[in-house]
């Protein structure tokens, strides 16, 4: 009786433990199959070039103000946009930790990277949202801040324009690996030509 109760509590223990797993999994899986599919490349798409499109938009906006960095001029949809790909970046990167786990996530240097990207990207969005909380444009820059923008703005390019690449080749792998199942024979006899002569025999 004593070793029934011990298997029952054995077998309870390992069917939690289990569903746990299982939870973990289901939501790894859902990850990665929307990021297999052509609307996440897509997606990834369009947040590159929005990406740059800001990256332009400054570097025009510098060259006409002379770099005047403590008059620059602060536009609602501009603070509206960095926000918006901001916290996409920032859950792209938590999203990818979940997947990967934190030991091979922190074993990737372009990982690492993306992570670097993320924390600079979370101090752009504390930024935008403090110019989204007054009315109209502002002139008064913060100067650290808004230097700090303008380096994070390349690397964020360059980290969009890696995960889409990154997205792209996934998809091509595994599109390479679906099987035809419709082309396969239908019959054990359709196995028999000659093509199949020269396999080894199975022992």
């Amino acid at each position: 009786p004593k070793a029934v109760s011990w298997l029952l509590r054995l077998g309870a223990h390992g069917s939690r433990r289990r569903n746990r797993i299982s939870r973990t999994e289901r939501s790894r899986h859902a990850i990665l199959a929307w990021r297999l599919e052509r609307p996440y490349l897509i997606y990834c798409a369009a947040c590159g070039a929005v990406t740059a499109s800001l990256l332009v938009w400054n570097l025009v906006k510098g060259m006409q103000n002379n770099w005047n960095l403590p008059q620059w001029q602060h536009h609602r949809w501009e603070e509206v946009t960095e926000v918006s790909i901001g916290v996409l970046i920032v859950a792209e990167t938590l999203l990818t930790m979940c997947v990967l786990g934190p030991r091979s996530f922190f074993s990737s240097g372009w990982c690492i990277f993306d992570l670097c990207v993320a924390i600079l990207t979370v101090v752009s969005i504390g930024y935008g949202l403090e110019h989204l909380g007054r009315n109209g444009e502002i002139c008064e820059a913060n100067v650290p801040l808004l230097m700090l923008r303008f380096i994070l703005q390349p690397g964020r390019v360059l980290a969009i324009a890696a995960s889409t690449y990154r997205a792209h080749q996934m998809q091509s792998r595994v599109h390479e690996l679906r099987v035809d199942f419709g082309a396969l024979p239908s019959s054990i006899e359709d196995f028999s030509g000659p093509a199949f002569e020269s396999l080894p025999e199975l022992a």
